[in-house]
């Protein structure tokens, strides 16, 4: 756990500065110790500068200090992350003759990549994100694991003489701290954000600061500053009909031992529903004494599902802590809680709550259930989306334009009328039958927060043609390649897992809970499951969308069922009540700062329509809407963000 930042190309002292401001600035990912150290400089003082700010989960000690170096080859790396397979990859490097000095797993990948250079990332299994030296190529490879759970971030700078510096940080904030960035604003980013309430990858909110994409890496020259990137993994195609539930609780149950492994306190997030049931009752049967379970719980009832999660506890004996958080405890807490975001983003202040109070209970690690709906048909999308596309395809011979006709006309019986259109299901329904069952354009049109009609009158300006969908065009095509060839199912859950999950939950699920010193690990993610689960049947994997019946049959098969009988809910913080109620006067106040909105690339008569709408309680009008671009603001704000001036 932790955060890792550098610099590879020129690296003068005012580079060597600024990597020192980003691992001081990332202090808080990583609290046990801190480095930054030179490699390669030559001539003009071209080479690498590698610095971490790290806490080890596993084998900590002096020995297990960042920037790690391998004294035989010179490599050098900085790591951020956990490497489930770490055991097994020693063991194996062993047997070639390697020794190790610590029992850390930053170790274990360094001797990995000096062993088996560019196939190395292709043995680790797990969360990370890392740059190591490479002194023969004189070169830093940069990279992120396969499903995004740890985030990475680089630009380029040019010194006043054109010598070019990549520099890179575990988050944007870190890097704008360098004072080598301009805080602008990125449009084409501010109208993804807009769509989905988070920015997509590649691209970040600031001008000129990327992402490194999930399963990527870019090699960085040290000489010249160039960059190379290119794709080591990108979730296979589906290879269904080889295995069935036994297949899938075995390859669980080891997904969850090994995410066991610690030497640091454990804890596990326990909502009551059947995803982190299924991970808390295969650590219970794993783990030699009670495992240590926690819930959070709410004084609006609709919202509040302890009991549920007091019921497994108690069938399963563990060692149980409710956590309850009222409007007031959010309210104290708003400032903190945003702070916890790196960039904007709508979700997340659930996972800061959570986690901060884990962690103030001595836990350092803490396993979820997030994924397993992805996995195994849990979410809404895979019973709308196949409904709209089949309906979509229909139609596909009808103009557009008598599509739109016929659809505002069912829309306005649906919802009736408002200061806005509806912004929900019934308000994007011309949108979808227009999408004509394309199932990108009807997966990014269900998940958007607002019509894309209205995300124009949002940014006053007509939507870009670098995105499709709210999506980076280049991304869109890859998606869609890979969609376009895999049965209809499964094509949701690689939407789910690629879009869903790697650009927005994951990305906020790391950010929140790392403000606060707490590694969070998801099972159904690791990668010996996503294998098995890829090659399972489609009887199994999806039987009775939306009951996930295979967690009931294997994990989950010695509680009552009944337990689980009941409509998803989901761990959702009461923001609609709480943004009219106590935090309404704060969330107005940005809403209707003409200045500020039009500093950003808002239109303030628009975001005046949109809150206004809202305290109206006008349909089709949810809190995530209003509450998106409230933190989109305290965030550009916070990071003196603003757009670029017109040329």
């Amino acid at each position: 756990m932790g955060a890792i930042a550098g610099a590879v190309g020129f690296v003068g002292p005012e580079i060597e500065r600024a990597v020192r401001v980003m691992v001081d600035a990332l202090g808080h990912r990583g609290r046990e110790g801190a480095g930054v150290a030179l490699f390669g400089t030559r001539g003009e003082r071209t080479g690498a500068i590698l610095g971490a700010a790290y806490s080890n989960i596993i084998g900590p000690g002096p020995r297990a200090k960042q920037p790690m170096v391998e004294h035989r080859a010179g490599a050098a790396l900085v790591y951020n992350g956990s490497v489930y397979n770490y055991r097994e990859l020693r063991s194996e490097l062993e047997h070639r003759g390697e020794t190790f000095e610590s029992a850390s797993d930053t170790e274990v990948v360094l001797k990995a990549c000096a062993a088996w250079r560019d196939d190395f990332l292709e043995r680790l299994e797990g969360m990370f994100a890392l740059a190591v030296w490479d002194p023969e190529q004189r070169i830093v490879l940069m990279a992120r694991d396969r499903f995004g759970l740890k985030p990475l971030y680089w630009g380029e700078h040019r010194g006043p003489s054109g010598r070019r510096t990549i520099l890179f940080a575990s988050e944007v904030r870190a890097l704008l701290r360098t004072g080598l960035f301009p805080r602008r604003i990125d449009p084409v980013s501010l109208e993804a954000y807009a769509w989905n309430g988070c920015v997509m990858s590649p691209r970040t909110i600031v001008q000129g600061i990327h992402c490194l994409p999930p399963g990527k890496c870019v090699s960085v020259s040290a000489d010249t500053g160039h960059a190379q990137e290119r794709r080591y993994w990108f979730l296979g195609d589906y290879e269904g009909g080889r295995g069935g539930s036994d297949e899938i609780g075995d390859a669980l149950r080891r997904a969850v031992e090994r995410q066991l492994r610690s030497d640091v306190p454990v804890g596990l997030f326990l909502s009551g529903g059947m995803d982190s049931s299924a991970i808390v009752a295969l650590a219970s049967e794993i783990s030699q004494g009670p495992v240590r379970t926690f819930n959070v719980g709410f004084e609006e009832t609709e919202l509040d599902e302890s009991a549920y999660a007091r019921a497994v506890a108690s069938a399963l004996g563990t060692d149980h802590t409710e956590i309850r958080i009222t409007q007031q405890d959010f309210e104290d807490s708003l400032d903190a809680s945003i702070d916890s975001l790196d960039q904007p983003t709508f979700d997340g202040l659930n996972t800061y709550l959570v986690s901060r109070a884990v962690r103030a209970a001595g836990i350092r690690v803490a396993l979820g259930g997030t994924g397993g709906d992805d996995l195994f048909g849990g979410n809404r999308t895979f019973v709308e989306i196949p409904f709209v596309a089949k309906w979509g395809a229909r139609f596909s011979a009808v103009p557009e334009s008598i599509l739109r006709a016929v659809a505002r006309v069912v829309t306005q019986l649906k919802t009736g009328s408002g200061t806005i259109p509806a912004q929900a299901r019934w308000g994007k329904l011309s949108d979808l039958l227009a999408a004509k069952g394309n199932l990108l354009d009807l997966y990014q049109l269900t998940y958007a927060l607002f019509t894309p009609e209205f995300i124009a009158q949002l940014l006053g300006r007509p939507l870009s043609r670098q995105l499709r969908a709210g999506v980076p065009r280049a991304y869109a095509d890859e998606i869609e390649a890979a969609v376009a060839r895999n049965p209809e199912l499964y094509a949701i859950s690689m939407m789910e897992l690629i879009l869903f999950l790697g650009e927005k939950l994951l990305r906020d699920l790391d950010s929140a809970s790392s403000s606060v010193g707490l590694e969070v690990r998801v099972p159904f993610l690791d990668d010996g499951l996503i294998e098995v689960w890829r090659g399972t049947s489609p009887e199994t994997a999806y039987q009775s969308i939306g009951k996930k019946k295979v967690l009931l049959d294997t994990a989950l098969s010695g509680l009552d069922p009944s337990l689980f009988d009941r409509p998803k809910a989901g761990f959702v913080l009461p923001l609609d009540k709480w943004c009219r109620d106590g935090l309404g006067d704060t969330v107005e106040k940005a809403l209707m700062d003409a200045d500020h909105c039009r500093s950003v690339g808002l239109d303030p008569q628009t975001t005046k329509k949109l809150w206004l709408a809202f305290k109206r309680a006008d349909s089709g009008l949810y809190w995530s809407r209003v509450w998106s671009i409230f933190v989109y603001l305290r965030v550009c704000r916070r990071e003196g963000l603003s757009l670029e001036p017109p040329q």
